[in-house]
């Protein structure tokens, strides 16, 4: 996918602000995050460190480094994926489903382009 210039990308940026991205069909209600409103930073570190606490048997010996380092490439390649997918949807069974959709129109006489990305939280299986 071609590089966009940093103002290209305020400029799509406030256009799909101005759009309501429609709920994906046949899918739950979606909740749409605002950059309005102030996200909770959660850091790759700090995350890593929660779930070796909660999954100690899991992480068993690998050490800090080397589990950030395969958590950074797991992210990096998700990244990969959903970059490629122009419109459709990627299933992480355990994580939930990514639903990307094209967006097209025009207000104030420019036409734009954009994408909407939807994520669908997995139900936990009830273990039992």
């Amino acid at each position: 996918m071609a590089k966009k210039s940093p103002r290209m990308l305020k400029k799509l940026a406030a256009k799909a602000e101005q759009v309501a991205c429609p709920a994906p069909p046949a899918q739950p209600a979606v909740v749409r995050a605002s950059t309005a409103l102030p996200a909770k930073v959660i850091s790759l570190p700090q995350l890593m460190e929660r779930a070796k606490r909660n999954n100690a048997k899991t992480f068993g010996d690998v050490a800090d480094p080397r589990a950030l380092v395969i958590a950074r490439a797991f992210f990096l390649e998700l990244n990969r994926a959903l970059e490629e997918l122009q419109e459709g949807a990627v299933l992480l069974p355990v994580l939930g489903t990514f639903s990307i959709e094209q967006l097209s129109g025009e207000a104030d006489g420019q036409k734009y382009l954009g994408r909407c990305l939807y994520f669908q939280v997995s139900q936990p299986k009830n273990e039992g």
